[in-house]
């Protein structure tokens, strides 16, 4: 178990400049398929890469230019498996431009629930 002292140290050795509070929360059963820690996983890699991909475009691609971000994975069995982050919003995107596009790009996975909080 990591204590809640080694996330704060480890996020002011790796602060996320410019930084959106975000919670996602996933789906749990989707076509027969039951969500686990290897698919949140690849579920969230689908989500960064979408939208680093709606923010930078081709840069992202091409230059591999990306959004800093800091994520947290939890699983409660009296809740939704769902994801606490912080991912940085680009100076030249506004808050409201950004949270569309952070829905848009989270719920079009394949695991993405559209219970977002900011």
């Amino acid at each position: 178990m990591i204590e809640p002292t080694d996330i704060k140290s480890y996020y002011h050795q790796h602060s996320v400049p410019n930084p959106v509070s975000i919670t996602l929360t996933q789906r749990q059963f989707v076509d027969g398929v039951w969500l686990d820690d290897l698919r949140s996983e690849q579920n969230f890699r689908h989500f960064t890469n979408k939208l680093n991909s709606a923010v930078y475009g081709t840069k992202f691609k091409r230059f591999g230019k990306k959004l800093s971000m800091l994520v947290i994975r939890e699983n409660c069995a009296s809740h939704r498996h769902h994801l606490h982050c912080i991912i940085e919003r680009p100076e030249h995107i506004s808050e409201p431009i950004f949270f569309l596009h952070v829905k848009r790009c989270w719920t079009s996975t394949r695991f993405g629930y559209n219970q977002i909080h900011f």
